[in-house]
């Protein structure tokens, strides 16, 4: 979309009026910053093999990072159900060792919050573009773009399976 002042003034009246309409967001972070580049950052453990240092700013790019990782249809396809069944561990990790220099005492940690964040984006999926509509024809035209037609049939199967757990 592109920002004239017109749209700026049109947002500003919108704000003032107090209507309904929603404000832009940011979107989804892509971390093309680190994904492109070549040099590793260090980072450092604590006794339990959480990363802690050697920036706050440095954890939060990290974190973010692994969020996208979890977001990649290749490396964490939608289709499996479990994460005990995906295969794609170790492509996770190494991928993660390429970014960063991080002792291998951290793979666990690693893989645990991408885990939670393929989980969350599973749930998302399912409260956003399963649940409001009535069939999956209907589901199929509101799939989201970044998800691949292949792995979003296969989750429709799933969930239209009597035997998952209600979001």
């Amino acid at each position: 979309m592109e920002l004239n002042s017109t749209t700026l003034a049109g947002n500003e009246q919108c704000d003032e009026q107090g209507s309904s309409t929603q404000k832009r967001k940011r979107g989804k972070t892509k971390m093309v910053s680190v994904h492109g580049r070549h040099e590793r950052k260090l980072i450092v453990l604590n006794k339990l093999g959480q990363p802690i240092s050697p920036t706050k700013d440095d954890m939060t790019e990290l974190s973010s990072f692994l969020g996208t990782l979890a977001r990649n249809a290749t490396l964490c396809p939608l289709d499996v159900e479990d994460w005990k069944k995906m295969d794609t561990k170790k492509d996770l990790w190494d991928y993660t060792k390429e970014k960063y220099d991080i002792p291998k005492i951290a793979k666990k940690w690693t893989l645990g919050v991408i885990q939670g964040a393929w989980r969350r984006r599973k749930h998302d999926l399912k409260i956003d573009h399963f649940d409001p509509y009535a069939n999956d024809e209907i589901r199929m035209e509101k799939r989201p773009d970044d998800v691949p037609t292949s792995q979003f049939k296969e989750l429709l199967k799933y969930w239209n399976s009597k035997n998952i757990p209600e979001s």
